[in-house]
């Protein structure tokens, strides 16, 4: 497999940072930074690139940047996050290709708890003039692709705009649900029972506006700190406090307007799973194979909730 050079720019806010890309077994940052932003001029931004490309080469992994611990990367350190979660859930992303002659910008989608996503490459630049526009292009597109989930704007300029989760007390497998219906958001913590791996909703809800993801990330924290893990019992479902909060009939969330999250802690993470609800049995479950994400526990409360509605709008 030929092994082209290869770079990358990720913008955060009105940030750019071009990182130089070496292959070893995979492309990786090889340390080489350039920090502009959107106001840099058409002669900064390709001087940048072409000098990212020039660095990038076949290299042995020990040789390049190292990360301090499974939560960051060189990128997340370089732009002073603390996860490489939050920076991805802050950031959008273009990948840049020298393949022969040619310059090729692909813009990605961010997609919150999971990474980024590549999308089609932009026709090829040669020439200083055409790599400018088009790096400008494919930051446009980027943008575009990832509005749901990241905005550039002035309040974005900082990587720690909002305070970390409310994680103190929250028990290793604690288990949260959460249940979107109109513009609302209905978090219930779960009691799971020690004789049996089963799980119910054990009385303590709250409810959220859909627009408020930092609200929500606190939310679903509170919910956790709450789940009982191994309990004697599970609680009498007599009375369903769903339906109460959100003050609509069973019959209204058993349709397509409903979303419904599991939520579990486990190492120090949260693993989020859609459920979807078997018209037969009238059960709301887990399907095997679900498009999950994955969350740290000390991430952001904005990055929770902003990926909590990502995960619902899909």
């Amino acid at each position: 497999m030929p092994v082209y050079p290869r770079a990358s720019i990720t913008q955060h806010g009105n940030r750019l940072l071009i990182a130089s890309h070496s292959w070893a077994k995979g492309y990786r940052p090889n340390g080489q930074f350039h920090h502009l932003t959107t106001a840099s001029t058409d002669a900064e931004l390709p001087d940048a690139i072409t000098a990212a490309l020039a660095r990038s080469r076949k290299e042995p992994a020990d040789q390049l940047p190292q990360a301090a611990s499974v939560d960051v990367t060189p990128i997340s350190d370089e732009l002073g996050f603390p996860t490489w979660r939050a920076m991805e859930a802050a950031t959008t992303k273009v990948g840049i290709f020298l393949i022969d002659d040619d310059v090729l910008f692909a813009p990605y989608e961010t997609v919150a708890g999971q990474g980024y996503s590549e999308h089609d490459e932009l026709p090829p630049a040669r020439g200083r003039t055409d790599m400018a526009a088009r790096a400008r292009e494919a930051l446009t597109e980027a943008a575009e692709l990832s509005k749901k989930v990241v905005t550039h704007s002035s309040s974005a300029a900082t990587p720690h705009d909002t305070p970390a989760a409310a994680i103190d007390g929250i028990a290793n497998l604690a288990e949260a649900i959460l249940t979107r219906h109109g513009d609302q958001w209905a978090i219930q913590a779960l009691s799971s029972i020690r004789s049996d791996p089963w799980s119910a909703p054990n009385g303590w809800i709250t409810t959220v506006p859909v627009d408020a993801p930092e609200q929500l990330g606190h939310a679903l924290a509170e919910a956790l700190a709450h789940a009982r893990v191994n309990a004697p019992v599970l609680p009498d479902p007599s009375f369903d406090t769903l339906t109460a909060a959100l003050g609509v009939t069973a019959a209204d969330l058993a349709t397509p307007a409903t979303t419904r999250i599991h939520a579990q802690a486990s190492g120090g993470e949260i693993d989020l799973h859609p459920q979807r609800l078997d018209p037969d049995t009238g059960w709301w479950a887990t399907p095997d194979h679900p498009d999950s994400r994955t969350l740290g526990l000390s991430d952001p409360a904005q990055l929770w909730g902003t990926t909590l509605n990502a995960l619902g709008h899909t």
